[in-house]
């Protein structure tokens, strides 16, 4: 009996976590590479400073008003800073539209502000944007001085949000050449090789991740997954006992184990799992799986048991039927002749059952029940088949050893 196959669900997150965004004149001193700043005008360094005051105070849309007026007296006169402010505002009055907008044209007035891309990847985040978010992420790394890698590993995860691991894969793959890689960038490279079905190259990574953490069952259940769709079943056997060892399974988890265990031909160990995994009460079919697999494992003694009870919960032809071969296999040939009987009665139509309950009649020397037995094999099976030709032959054998008794006699 062919193993079921076994199937996985591996979810690998990138444990991105999203700020909203914040207002930091002081990060500027960090991007001065860009050139001297743009003078600020007087009086809109005073339209700021109201807007400050009014902030301090909670009164954001009376700030926001100031601006707006502002920016309608003066429609010529930009600056990053005064987009920015009004960036900040519009976001803390929840108007991501109005924020995108004036984050948008901060670093089209100043493209090296960093804190402001951040800011605008942040509010295409929260507008459902993610392929906008990574490109304004991706700007912020760009334009960082030293290279901050945590930019690029948000770049990368807001391409793999906007199913992109295309994109994603060479700014992670770059983030793993580093010996200290974090977990979190390595856990997206394997999430960008699976996405792109790559398990062989996610392998490694994950094997990467193992050797600092050897106690971390999740790794080693997600080794597994790797591994089985690698066709790689006895590795996979290997790291899903580990993983089980670490974190016992469930019922489902057993029976995963269980699968592995029969596909790699260790089926007694396989019945056991499956015995375990199907608890006090287990369905016929169940039972069939766990007779089964006794079966495999060479064991009938122990498959009897699961055979009887599925035949008895819910009795077909197939299932008496293979219950009966076992009975007469453990040469209960009497219990065999009432289950092929019982099993010929729901369907016989080659009169195989009803041929094979007259054998374990005639083992037992009850010519009765096994001259019944071939009669009926006569009646189901075809005329010329092999089936009607021996129950043919096995009625003349009992006529002749019938009479030659009564001669004898």
């Amino acid at each position: 009996m062919a193993a079921k196959k076994i199937t996985w669900g591996v979810l690998v997150t990138c444990g991105l976590l999203i700020l909203a965004p914040v207002w930091a004149w002081a990060a500027l001193q960090e991007e001065d590479h860009c050139g001297p700043e743009p003078k600020l005008d007087r009086a809109m360094n005073q339209a700021m400073y109201d807007a400050f005051q009014l902030m301090d105070k909670k009164k954001d849309q009376k700030a926001r008003q100031l601006l707006e007026r502002y920016a309608k007296r003066y429609p010529r006169e930009k600056h990053y800073r005064f987009s920015y402010l009004q960036g900040i505002l519009n976001y803390r009055m929840k108007d991501l539209a109005r924020a995108e907008k004036s984050f948008t044209e901060t670093v089209t007035l100043w493209p090296c502000y960093i804190t402001a891309w951040r800011n605008l990847a942040a509010v295409h985040h929260e507008m459902k944007k993610p392929l906008l978010a990574a490109q304004a992420m991706l700007k912020a790394y760009q334009y960082s001085k030293p290279r901050n890698p945590q930019l690029l590993y948000q770049a990368a995860a807001f391409y793999l949000m906007a199913r992109k691991p295309g994109k994603a894969l060479p700014l992670l793959v770059k983030l793993a050449k580093n010996p200290k890689a974090e977990k979190k960038w390595l856990m997206a490279l394997v999430r960008a090789h699976m996405e792109l079905k790559q398990p062989a190259k996610a392998v490694p990574v994950v094997r990467r991740l193992l050797s600092r953490e050897p106690g971390n069952a999740r790794l080693w259940r997600l080794l597994a997954g790797l591994n089985l769709e690698l066709k790689r079943h006895a590795r996979a056997l290997n790291a899903l006992e580990v993983h089980y060892r670490l974190k016992p399974p469930d019922e489902k988890g057993l029976q995963n184990l269980a699968g592995l265990y029969r596909f790699n031909r260790v089926p007694f160990k396989a019945a056991e799992t499956y015995r375990e995994s199907f608890g006090k009460k287990p369905t016929a079919k169940q039972l069939d799986t766990l007779a089964g697999t006794y079966l495999e494992a060479n064991r009938p003694d122990l498959a009897l048991e699961p055979a009887q009870k599925a035949a008895k919960m819910k009795p077909t032809a197939r299932r008496l039927g293979r219950l009966a071969r076992l009975q007469m296999h453990l040469k209960k040939y009497m219990q065999a002749y009432d289950s092929f009987m019982a099993a010929a009665k729901l369907a016989d139509p080659k009169g195989d059952r009803s041929l094979l309950a007259g054998h374990c009649a005639m083992r037992l020397e009850k010519f009765q029940l096994a001259r019944r037995a071939f009669n009926q094999a006569l009646k189901k099976a075809p005329p010329d088949s092999g089936a009607a030709k021996e129950a043919r032959k096995a009625l003349v054998s009992i006529k002749e050893y019938l009479a030659a008794m009564e001669s004898g006699q």
